[in-house]
C-alpha cells in the first residue's frame, strides 16, 4: 500500500513541515507583541484573545485541508477524464 495512504488511513499524516527561520522570526515577534498586549490589557484579556485566535486558526487550517483535498480530487478527475 502507498505509504501516504497508510498514514492518512491511520491518522498519522502530518502535513506541516519543520519550522524554518521565517517561522521562528514570526513566532518571536508574536511573543514580543503578546508581552506588550499583556502589559497593556492584562493577562485575562490576553488569555481570552489567545483562545479565540486558536479557534480561528484551527477553523482555517481545517478549511484549507478540506479545500486542498478537494482540489487534489478534482485534479485527479480532470486528468483521468477523457477530453
Amino acid at each position: 500500500m502507498n505509504e501516504i495512504l497508510y498514514k492518512l488511513y491511520n491518522g498519522d499524516y502530518d502535513p506541516e513541515q519543520e519550522p524554518d527561520e521565517e517561522w521562528q522570526n514570526i513566532s518571536q515577534r508574536l511573543l514580543e507583541l503578546g508581552g506588550k498586549i499583556q502589559d497593556t490589557m492584562g493577562l485575562a484579556f490576553l488569555d481570552q484573545w489567545s483562545n479565540v485566535q486558536v479557534e480561528a486558526n484551527d477553523w482555517r487550517c481545517c478549511r484549507c485541508y478540506q479545500a486542498g483535498f478537494c482540489l487534489g480530487a478534482r485534479l485527479m478527475l480532470d486528468v483521468l477524464t477523457p477530453s
